[in-house]
């Protein structure tokens, strides 16, 4: 195609522009473009890349490849305006029905005019704008400096140049201040006679200043100056009363009534031992509030019963009535005060009986010595058992991996924990070495190995189905220490009785993290080669599609009722059929990430799969 020609003529002299654009357009071969056409123009701040101003896609005809067309014909919503323009420099970009852009692109140059246009846009922006100058002046006088200060004329204001009708009236009258003609002397002050204003002397003293004259300087009061309401007495008006009387030494002035005069007596002060006969020969009523050394006197309280004691309650500040055995036992729960682990706690009594004072007397407390460990919780010894292996975690009172304690209908019974794997806290029910003879997991026999040495081991099934019905989680580790766990726990009361079989949907985790969804089931029936219980996975074929499973397992044998067709689809299994003596042989034929496969499928006696089985 042959390069457009590209002419812009602003038809506005206002916010939004529009551009007239128009040009001849040549395909490939040469020929005219004819017809209607797609051209979409963009604006780029440059010649190649840069950022996109503006676009715009317009239908535009064509005749003999000539064309004409507006670009910003859309003011409201899509305006080519002076934001876009104001740019420099800016090129144009053609694209013929959403094809690839024409190139090059072309610049946008302003024609003479516009250059003048540009000028006036810079001095239409002193309209209502900020201006930023480096100094003013108007014809060569300069008005204002480069640092803002006023340089220009300095203006005179004559009151001539003011006003009349805004001069306020005191200064119209040419300012006659009513105290102008006063001549006063210095420390003379203006006073109003109540007709004129005069001069006079500032003689106002204040409170203070009249205190400071009578302090420094003697005064002469008036004769009739009184205090208070009262005469004052001086020497002219007042012969001393006792002036006459001449006494002995010791005496004082006592005054007789009947005679109107005062006369000499002797002194009528008590003495401490005169004091002392009158307390002691009779009784003495004392004012409310009276003290001795000090300290309150105790007086006895209205209306105490016979063989009652005082009390001195320091919420009312007074002595009560109050019976002695409150004093020494206030629950009322018969231990002596001082005794009592808590003397306002009735169910808390003797210390003698209870040492902890955990509220559990010695005979029946696990730990006399720990008020939070009562007839349960430690683990520790055999009158002192827990729940589970969990609950000894969550006290605070594991030790680590070994025997503990677990409380099974009131029988304290010895049992392993794992305080370790996966954050501890899982008790033991079996463990597999993968031996010959060894009882399976749904037995009821008992073996007594260190599990966690991975000794076979077996609880009973009572023990198995109480901590199923406390617990949420089961584990199966291997010897190497890779493991992998069910969000449930196995068993159902259903496992205590003869002829059952169970399965159930769980979440299966590995060591490593790894999850799936799969099947843990148990059988205590038709097991003479195995099948008694497994981990699989979610329901599929076995045997190459010979079985299909459901809930896990496809129940293809009554030898083996858990087992699958192939020992297909299974984390782990049961297999021990050379003899068909109802011996365990445990193997896994399916991996979940860390949890490996033993053996695909293993029909002899024992199994390769050496682990215990814990529940949480």
């Amino acid at each position: 195609m042959l390069p457009l020609l590209l002419f812009a003529l602003n038809t506005a002299d206002a916010v939004p522009i529009q551009m007239t654009h128009q040009g001849r357009l040549l395909d490939a071969n040469g020929a005219a473009i004819t017809g209607l056409h797609l051209l979409t123009f963009a604006v780029y701040d440059a010649e190649t890349g840069g950022n996109l101003d503006w676009t715009e896609t317009l239908a535009v005809q064509f005749n003999n490849g000539y064309y004409a067309t507006i670009l910003g014909s859309d003011e409201l919503n899509n305006p080519l305006d002076s934001t876009v323009l104001e740019v420099y420099p800016l090129y144009l970009e053609i694209s013929v029905d959403q094809g690839t852009p024409l190139s090059p692109r072309t610049a946008i140059n302003s024609v003479p005019y516009a250059q003048i246009a540009g000028l006036a846009e810079e001095a239409s922006s002193l309209n209502n704008g900020p201006v930023d100058a480096t100094e003013i002046a108007i014809n060569g006088q300069g008005i204002i400096d480069s640092n803002g200060n006023w340089i220009g004329p300095t203006t005179t204001v004559m009151w001539s140049d003011i006003e009349p009708s805004t001069i306020p009236s005191g200064i119209a009258d040419g300012d006659n201040d009513t105290l102008a003609n006063l001549n006063c002397a210095i420390g003379e002050v203006a006073a109003w006679s109540g007709a004129s204003w005069t001069c006079a002397s500032d003689n106002t003293l204040s409170l203070s200043d009249v205190q400071n004259l009578l302090n420094v300087s003697p005064s002469d009061l008036h004769p009739s100056t009184t205090i208070g309401g009262l005469d004052i007495v001086t020497p002219l008006d007042d012969s001393d009363t006792l002036a006459g009387l001449s006494c002995s030494d010791g005496d004082i002035a006592k005054y007789d009534i009947a005679q109107g005069d005062w006369y000499c007596d002797t002194d009528a002060t008590i003495t401490e031992s005169q004091v002392e006969q009158y307390i002691e020969n009779g009784a003495v009523d004392l004012a409310t509030g009276s003290t001795m050394n000090g300290q309150m006197l105790v007086t006895a309280p209205p209306n105490c019963s016979d063989g009652q004691i005082l009390s001195f309650d320091s919420s009312t500040n007074a002595w009560t009535c109050m019976d002695f055995s409150a004093i020494i036992d206030q629950d009322g729960d018969g231990a002596f005060a001082w005794l009592d682990c808590d003397d306002n706690n009735a169910n808390l009594g003797s210390q003698a009986i209870d040492a902890d004072c955990d509220g559990f007397d010695t005979t029946t407390d696990c730990d006399d010595t720990t008020a939070t460990i009562t007839d349960s919780g430690t683990g520790a010894t055999s009158d002192c058992p827990a729940s589970s292996c969990l609950e000894i975690l969550n006290n605070g009172y594991s030790n680590g991996d070994g025997v503990y304690y677990i409380d099974f209908a009131g029988v304290s019974t010895a049992m392993y924990c794992d305080m370790t794997t996966n954050n501890g806290g899982w008790t033991v029910i079996y463990a597999a070495t993968g031996a010959n003879g060894e009882t399976p997991i749904t037995s009821d026999a008992t073996r007594n190995g260190n599990p966690l040495s991975f000794q076979h081991y077996n609880a009973t099934r009572a023990q198995k189905v109480a901590l199923s019905s406390i617990g949420t989680e089961t584990l199966f580790k291997k010897n190497n220490g890779a493991w992998i766990k069910a969000n449930q726990t196995p068993f159902e009361s259903t496992l205590l009785n003869s002829n059952q079989h169970d399965h159930m949907s769980v979440t299966l985790t590995s060591s490593n993290g790894t999850t799936a969804s799969g099947f843990m089931g148990w059988s205590n029936l038709n097991i003479s080669g195995g099948g008694d219980f497994n981990l699989s996975q979610t329901d599929g074929t076995t045997c190459s599609g010979a079985q299909t499973t459901s809930n896990g397992v496809d129940h293809h044998s009554a030898n083996y009722y858990h087992l699958n067709c192939g020992c297909d689809r299974q984390y782990l299994y049961s297999y021990s059929n050379a003899s068909g003596d109802g011996d365990a042989g445990y193997d896994a034929s399916a991996s979940l990430g860390s949890w490996g496969v033993t053996q695909a499928c293993d029909s002899a006696e024992g199994g390769a799969l050496r682990f215990f089985m814990a529940i949480r």
